[in-house]
């Protein structure tokens, strides 16, 4: 979370993530941006890099993914930002109607609260991702329309958690914001039991 001016405040989906687990650490995370004092040495005190098993499985989780959709769609279809700008590439990745953006960058500012957060996969909304013989798989319907994208996240648990959809809603809200989301799609998770769970836009955006 950060205090970008007076007017502005910046949070990212580790910063809901904290807060969706402890209020504690959100509030001093705002003091520290604010500058009270003794808060910034005594934090310091516990900041601790993120390591451990489940970031380096989940993390192994991710790439598997990636691989896989790459497989399956070549690198002409399945792209990932890699400039020093990655919002605006992430949205013209998106207006050349690219298939599969992969860890793209979104924002959505309303008032003086701005969210910034990647999403896994952005799907343009002809596709649809299924597990084919235990491998992720993009596949086109070309009845639909190829018009807007779906926010898929990957999350190395069983089952779908509130703050999970919390966060994909979160994208789905940016995504509309820029006019690229797809109209009547499901958008969802990618579990680490390598299933999917799907949710209507009704579903979450209300409940964010």
């Amino acid at each position: 979370m950060r205090k970008v001016s007076d007017d502005l405040w910046v949070y990212n989906t580790r910063d809901l993530m904290r807060a969706s687990s402890c209020d504690h650490c959100t509030r001093l995370a705002i003091a520290r941006e604010l500058r009270v004092p003794g808060v910034a040495e005594l934090v310091a005190q516990f900041e601790v890099p993120v390591a451990g098993l489940p970031v380096t499985y989940g993390q192994k989780f991710e790439e598997d993914l990636e691989n896989e959709l790459l497989e399956s769609l070549g690198s002409t279809d399945f792209r990932r930002p890699e400039g020093s700008n990655q919002l605006d590439e992430t949205v013209v990745l998106m207006r050349a109607v690219v298939p599969v953006i992969y860890q793209g960058s979104l924002e959505h500012q309303i008032g003086r609260v701005k969210f910034s957060g990647r999403p896994d996969f952005l799907v343009r909304a002809d596709y649809d991702l299924e597990f084919v013989d235990g491998k992720l798989t993009a596949l086109q319907d070309q009845s639909r329309s190829a018009v807007g994208y779906i926010a898929w996240d990957a999350k190395l648990a069983g089952s779908p958690k509130p703050h999970y959809l919390l966060q994909v809603a979160l994208y789905v809200d940016a995504l509309a914001a820029v006019g690229l989301k797809a109209q009547d799609s499901r958008h969802g998770l990618i579990l680490g039991s390598r299933t999917l769970a799907t949710f209507e836009e009704g579903e979450i955006v209300p409940a964010m």
